[in-house]
């Protein structure tokens, strides 16, 4: 599966793919630089689940206004097939 910036962050995703997925937004919505992209995706720890846990707080001190925008981009994703499972409950 080619993971995009228009794909939907799964839940059951590897520390891997959600680098990918990071890095793809960082280029295509970010404007930034591939190499400045993957750097910054490289820093992410943990995998599918920790896409949708993490707070925006945290996303801002890590991205500043890039990681307010991927938190954004994730809460309109996470009711979205393969995200965040039904059972899980998410309060932010």
């Amino acid at each position: 599966e080619n993971i995009t910036a228009a794909s939907t962050p799964q839940w059951r995703w590897s520390n891997t793919q959600c680098r990918a997925w990071l890095t793809e937004v960082l280029i295509v919505y970010g404007g930034r630089p591939s190499p400045v992209a993957h750097r910054l995706a490289g820093g992410f720890r943990g995998w599918g689940p920790n896409l949708y846990m993490k707070e925006w707080k945290e996303w801002n001190s890590w991205l500043g206004a890039d990681g307010q925008a991927i938190f954004a981009l994730l809460m309109e994703e996470h009711r979205k097939e393969g995200a965040v499972p039904k059972e899980v409950e998410i309060e932010h």
